[in-house]
């Protein structure tokens, strides 16, 4: 996952919906072009990637994001 977007003109770091805006690139079970999710916080990426391992985080790690796939 990106960090943050870009402006063409150059800079970064407002809070645009363009210099907002981040990419995610994945791949594995349960992801297909049909199942991508239109909206993906960055906390969502330790989520998913702990689920794909099959790694239950520990509650006292307080983590908010989800997994993006089932």
């Amino acid at each position: 996952m990106t960090d943050h977007g870009h402006r063409d003109e150059g800079g970064h770091g407002g809070r645009s919906e363009l210099e907002r805006t981040a990419w995610v690139a994945a791949s594995g079970p349960g992801i297909t072009s049909d199942s991508a999710p239109t909206a993906v916080r960055h906390a969502d990426i330790a989520a998913h990637a702990y689920a794909a391992l099959g790694i239950t985080p520990d509650p006292h790690w307080t983590l908010d994001g989800k997994a993006f796939t089932a």
